[in-house]
């Protein structure tokens, strides 16, 4: 049986960026192996990154030194991100995003929008509950 495969999503351009990486951190802690996880950020100045290093450089602020650009595809047929790679541009098709963002852009509503638009599941609270609340 095929995994369901997560992207976690964390950073962004917030005061609570760092929050965020240490609730990345205890997430991908936790993660049930029955997932394939990725994991994809967002720099402070709002630069999208595929990350694939350790969960110990992502929660000391190290992790753009292991990353990749990348963004998210608002393209419902990708499903998914586009990776601009070493050896080329791929599309990594996901099945949900797990957005572990606090604050502005991450808990109200932007993020959320971004997903729907892209036809991918978004963990948590919608769009308009994020955005009311």
């Amino acid at each position: 049986m095929k995994k369901l495969k997560v992207a976690i999503l964390f950073g962004g351009k917030s005061s609570e960026y760092g929050v965020s990486l240490h609730s990345t951190a205890s997430v991908l802690y936790n993660m049930p192996e029955e997932f394939d996880v990725v994991t994809y950020g967002i720099s402070k100045d709002g630069n999208w990154f595929k990350y694939t290093g350790s969960i110990e450089d992502l929660e000391n602020d190290k992790w753009q030194e292991q990353a990749t650009r990348a963004v998210l595809s608002c393209d419902p047929k990708d499903h998914g991100f586009i990776v601009f790679g070493e050896n080329g541009v791929y599309v990594e098709e996901v099945d949900v995003v797990f957005p572990v963002m606090h604050g502005p852009n991450g808990e109200d509503g932007t993020i959320q929008s971004v997903c729907e638009l892209a036809g991918i599941p978004c963990v948590g609270p919608g769009r308009l509950s994020s955005s009311m609340s």
